[in-house]
């Protein structure tokens, strides 16, 4: 596309084709113009001559605190004022947009915007839609995802590959949302048909500074303009909160779905509750009623904390539109996620589990949906990553010997931080009955975990989930929990 017709301001200037816009002079594609912004620790403008000579044709900027801007007189420096605001319009203009008419679902919390996403997509395959996802695992059809390199993609790359998915004819997307991605305005210019909220536990304070603010960025996505029915949590603070918010002014969304363990804090016929819920070798099993229609969910996968996760699924379903019977009966045919309470058998009979859980919340759940599944011992092998809260540390350590039988606390990603003294803040918050070992190497820990295990005995490798790589000292290491995994489950031993 000519630059002139992307930028109206800059027809009479030479001519540019441009195929391309980028944030990041790294991933620029030649053809492409570079848009520099100013950034938390830098503006763009810094990285300009290496987009340049990545094949950048153009830069497009504006001013920051303190930023004049080049002086070259290069005709490729193209000034744009209100150039941040403008991203979503210049993206659509130069991608294409996602048609409103087709769902755009977007999920966020704490835990489970991956699980549920997956969850969604799987639903409506089996309602005849193809929904494609975007988030912490990829974009695109489940089973086939490209990496996009963050849970929520920046606005340039969010709205082309929406702009993709929807030439390659999906129905539906389910995107994961992170409170990062609100907070820094990556989902500016779209419109979310149904917004889901898992819940609200500790993470990235680091980021946020408090629960309070980490709370109100997961709130953005509530009132994003066009918003047309919620999902909601009722077990969650964050989530009733919200349902009051939603209620105080009810023509903002037109619909709205809860979930939980408890009674209805809104309209019965709105809120979905499991009950008999039975977990076995073949999955999860539970009743639910929506308004006067009950049935049976029976999906294959592992840890009753999913259950929360389907009933998430399941109020999306019904926000979209669908009768309770089918949507109910579609959930059977939702399949696990990559690195999500994924199961390996080993050829003595104990079972490996790998999760993503990096959270003393997510860890808990994982260990409790574990425990009713396990007729012998449940050992956990985790660690946690370095520059990140240091405040979850011994809480992580505190849930693993106080609900597992036996731990090994290993590296996770240490990345720029001494591995020993991350682990020492782990071991310092293990005061529950559980037994408990220091292994530093990741592979070492989960071999010996393994090792000592049984037919009835269950391993939870907790932590990195489908991660491929460790960071250690700034390095990226090929490792893979689920490699490890299914080398032993292979009888390969050696992890």
């Amino acid at each position: 596309m000519p630059l002139s017709r992307l930028l109206p301001e800059c027809r009479g200037l030479p001519e540019i084709r441009v195929r391309g816009l980028s944030m990041s002079s790294r991933d620029l594609s030649p053809g492409a113009a570079f848009v520099a912004l100013r950034g938390t620790r830098a503006h763009g403008l810094e990285f300009a001559a290496d987009a340049l000579r990545q094949g950048a044709v153009a830069v497009l900027w504006d001013e920051g605190p303190g930023v004049g801007g080049p002086r070259s007189g290069d005709p490729r420096f193209v000034h744009v004022s209100g150039l941040r605001e403008r991203l979503p319009e210049l993206a659509r203009r130069l991608f294409g947009a996602w048609p409103e008419q087709r769902p755009l679902i977007a999920i966020t919390g704490t835990d489970g915007k991956t699980s549920v996403s997956h969850q969604i997509s799987g639903a409506l395959a089996g309602l005849g839609l193809r929904c494609a996802v975007i988030g912490t695992l990829g974009a695109g059809a489940p089973d086939t995802l490209a990496p996009t390199g963050h849970t929520t993609p920046d606005v340039l790359q969010l709205h082309r590959l929406l702009a993709e998915l929807a030439r390659d004819g999906y129905d539906a997307v389910a995107l994961e949302a992170s409170s990062h991605a609100l907070v820094q305005g990556r989902l500016e210019g779209l419109r979310p048909t149904v917004a889901v909220l898992t819940h609200l536990g500790r993470d990235h304070l680091d980021y946020h500074g408090s629960m309070a603010a980490y709370g109100e960025a997961k709130s953005r996505l509530f009132r994003m303009p066009g918003l047309r029915a919620a999902v909601l949590n009722a077990d969650d603070a964050l989530g009733r909160r919200l349902l009051e918010e939603i209620g105080r002014d009810p023509a903002r969304v037109a619909g709205c779905w809860t979930y939980g363990t408890g009674p209805a804090p809104g309209a019965a016929e709105r809120h979905l509750r499991a009950g008999q819920v039975t977990a076995s070798g073949d999955g999860l099993a539970f009743d639910v009623a929506v308004g006067s229609v009950r049935g049976r969910v029976q999906a294959p996968l592992l840890g009753t904390f999913q259950v929360a996760n389907l009933l998430a699924a399941l109020g999306t379903l019904l926000a979209l539109g669908h009768p309770p019977e089918p949507a109910i009966r579609a959930l059977g045919g939702v399949r696990g996620v990559p690195g999500r309470m994924e199961r390996f058998t080993i050829p003595d009979g104990a079972v490996l589990v790998v999760d993503y859980a990096h959270t003393a919340l997510a860890l808990q759940s994982a260990l409790l949906a574990l425990r009713p599944h396990t007729e012998g011992r449940l050992r956990v092998v985790f660690g946690c990553g370095g520059n990140r809260d240091p405040g979850k540390r011994p809480m992580m350590g505190e849930v693993a010997s106080r609900l597992a039988d036996e731990v090994i606390v290993t590296d996770d990603n240490p990345r720029d931080e001494d591995p020993a003294a991350i682990r020492r803040e782990v071991l310092a918050g293990c005061v529950g009955p559980a037994a408990v070992r220091e292994i530093g190497s990741r592979a070492e820990a989960i071999e010996t975990a393994v090792a000592a295990s049984g037919a009835g005995d269950i391993v939870l490798i907790a932590g990195k989930g489908h991660e491929a790589t460790q960071t250690v000292a700034g390095v990226e290491l090929p490792f893979s929990d689920r490699d490890a995994a299914r080398r032993l489950a292979a009888g390969g031993g050696g992890a």
